[in-house]
């Protein structure tokens, strides 16, 4: 193996998103919010937030079997939305890429169980960036 065939392997390590879950969501929140301050405004990380909470309370009235149709659906939207987001200004795709919001939006979008949890990551990466940056 070549030195660029291993340094390849090594940023491809590297840039492969940890998986979120229960345990360390907080933790992958925090430490996002602390290289990335003044990538995103607070307004903005709100705004992305606000989606996934209307869909949250939707999903409150809706019957179990739809639920998982429903989150997909949503969620398919909502990805296209990260992207316009990220298109329109690069520090906002900086913090996306970073983040891996993208990403996790696919495993988001397998079960209730999972949307659940990126919703708590985005409420843990807005609350972490009010606290830091404020």
């Amino acid at each position: 193996m070549n030195k660029s065939s291993h340094s390849q392997i090594k940023n491809s390590i590297k840039q492969a998103p940890i998986r979120l879950t229960e345990e360390n969501y907080l933790d992958l929140a925090k430490k996002i919010i602390k290289g990335n301050k003044k990538n995103i405004t607070t307004t903005q990380l709100r705004n992305i937030l606000q989606y996934l909470s209307l869909l949250d309370n939707k999903l409150l009235t809706t019957s179990d079997s739809k639920k998982d149709i429903l989150i997909k659906k949503e969620l398919t939207y909502f990805k296209l939305r990260l992207v316009y987001a990220a298109g329109r200004d690069y520090k906002v795709k900086s913090f996306i890429t970073d983040s891996n919001l993208i990403k996790y939006v696919q495993t988001a979008q397998t079960s209730f169980k999972e949307f659940k949890l990126y919703h708590h990551y985005l409420e843990a990466l807005v609350a972490y960036h009010k606290f830091y940056v404020q």
